[in-house]
């Protein structure tokens, strides 16, 4: 079953590719080895929309969530077609439906838009979003590191212990803005796992849909780049304001810029 879902990605992906000089080439092995290693989730055909459309971006999210994707497969299975095509696990990539098709995944209000003088358009369907298992934002609360969980570990809600409930991540994960970053000084880190599927991804990407590759100094902050739709690879934080995901971790940009070359 998997290798047939496997040809059929291969397959449907061809009408897209239009490779221009500064595209990245793959070959059927590499694309194949990345293929492999995904693993397909359970996802019904009406929590998506199943319309092929014109990708010409990529957004990167992470999914303010502990270990293990069966949360986020969960919150996707909610009404509303709220869902991206891929979840990058620990250590495996998970597909919910085919980048080919779409679902509501940036949360655009038409005013942001209005506000910069912007014309509207449904971002989603030419934006392929990527959601990372990350906890992402932390506080950092009598000497430990907490993701958000019941107010950072000072709301009432208790554990099955009856101990009040907390989330803490081990300071071996955590990397510290001190300047801050979206008004948090920490944040979980991504793993090199993560960082490295998401590198092979954004090259299939490239391969497939000739998505440009260049690296956008402005993806860590509201991007009008974004908004307008210009083509290219960008972050949950460039299309609004309210967002920290995903934070610009020095070897996440590292391995972004080296795609260039």
């Amino acid at each position: 079953m998997k290798q047939l879902l496997l040809i059929a990605l291969l397959t449907f992906a061809t009408p897209f590719i239009g490779l221009s000089a500064n595209s990245f080439s793959m070959d059927q092995t590499e694309i194949k080895a990345l293929l492999n290693g995904i693993e397909p989730l359970d996802f019904p055909n009406n929590q998506y929309f199943k319309e092929v459309t014109e990708k010409t971006q990529v957004c990167l999210h992470h999914t303010a969530s502990g270990k293990g994707i069966s949360g986020d497969h969960r919150q996707f299975l909610k009404p509303g077609k709220i869902c991206t095509p891929i979840i990058i696990g620990a250590d495996s990539i998970y597909q919910l439906h085919s980048s080919r098709f779409w679902g509501y995944h940036l949360g655009i209000k038409s005013n942001v838009f209005a506000q910069h003088d912007i014309a509207y358009q449904n971002l989603n369907k030419v934006c392929i979003g990527v959601e990372i298992d990350n906890w992402g934002a932390l506080k950092h609360i009598d000497g430990e590191y907490r993701a958000w969980p019941n107010d950072y570990g000072t709301g009432n809600r208790l554990d099955s212990k009856g101990k009040r409930l907390k989330v803490v991540v081990d300071s071996t994960e955590v990397i510290h803005y001190p300047e801050g970053y979206r008004g948090y000084e920490y944040y979980q880190r991504y793993t090199d796992y993560q960082i490295q599927s998401t590198t092979k991804l954004l090259k299939y990407w490239n391969h497939v849909y000739n998505i440009p590759l260049t690296y956008n100094e402005d993806m860590w902050d509201l991007s009008m780049n974004a908004l307008k739709g210009s083509p290219g690879v960008y972050t949950h934080t460039s299309y609004r304001s309210d967002k920290s995901d995903c934070h610009p971790q020095p070897n996440l940009i590292s391995a972004l810029k080296s795609l260039n070359t």
